[in-house]
């Protein structure tokens, strides 16, 4: 009988060890493979981005107390220009090869005949005349240029206009572009209207027109026979002084 019990109890063990394997089995994925769980996505989730790089720039200050300040821009070191570069209207002047001459210099808010059309203006207010009705006025320039090198020379006449401060010569940058050209070179066209390819001994005399801002109209404004950019205190960059006639819609 003892043996019966025995018997019958081992039965019953095999079978409860069966049965809990089988759970087992149902319980994992296909092939059997158990997977890491899925990461939460709840809360910030964390990104791993370089630091970002401080790019080169215009420095910036706070201006006042508090975050909330509005930012200033603090500008650039301030150009000088040397006195001697300091020329006459009327001075025939030589920068890279190129003789420059202001003959007449006038500045005025009217056309004077020229057709409106031939003028490029970006957002300046005019009438159907092309009188300027804002606060900008045409500055008219007649010069002349000339290769006075050896070799053939490509010149650019849309030169910058600056204004130098009387007590220490610190440059003021006006951004002022020829709006138009009366002597476009044959063989350029309207992009490149202020181009001249010039052989040794070339000789050009144009009128080019520019827009200026009123308040830009004085006696420290000067025509730059060279580049714009931080050598202004360069020897060869000169600087001829605007002593330009006004009529009666500046004044």
């Amino acid at each position: 009988m003892k043996k019966i019990l025995m018997y019958l109890l081992t039965l019953l063990c095999i079978s409860l060890f069966i049965a809990g394997c089988s759970s087992t089995q149902q319980d994992l994925p296909q092939g059997g493979i158990v997977k890491e769980p899925e990461p939460s996505t709840s809360g910030e989730p964390i990104v791993n981005e370089p630091e970002p790089s401080v790019s080169e720039g215009p420095i910036v200050q706070a201006d006042g107390d508090g975050a909330d300040a509005p930012a200033v821009y603090i500008n650039d070191e301030p150009k000088y220009a040397l006195k001697d570069n300091l020329k006459s209207l009327n001075e025939a002047i030589e920068f890279e090869g190129i003789s420059y001459k202001v003959n007449s210099a006038v500045f005025t808010k009217d056309l004077d005949g020229i057709d409106p059309g031939l003028i490029n203006y970006f957002s300046e207010e005019h009438d159907a005349k092309g009188t300027l009705t804002g606060s900008q006025s045409y500055a008219i320039l007649n010069l002349t240029i000339k290769n006075v090198s050896e070799t053939i020379r490509e010149e650019l006449v849309n030169k910058p206009f600056v204004l130098v401060k009387k007590d220490d010569l610190q440059i003021l940058e006006t951004g002022a572009e020829a709006r138009y050209n009366s002597n476009v070179q044959e063989g350029q066209d309207a992009q490149h209207g202020h181009h001249y390819i010039l052989k040794p001994g070339d000789e050009v005399t144009l009128e080019e027109i520019f827009i200026l801002e009123d308040e830009q109209l004085t006696d420290e404004l000067y025509f730059l026979a060279g580049w714009a950019g931080d050598d202004y205190d360069n020897a060869q960059h000169k600087f001829i002084h605007m002593e330009a006639g006004r009529d009666e819609t500046t004044s």
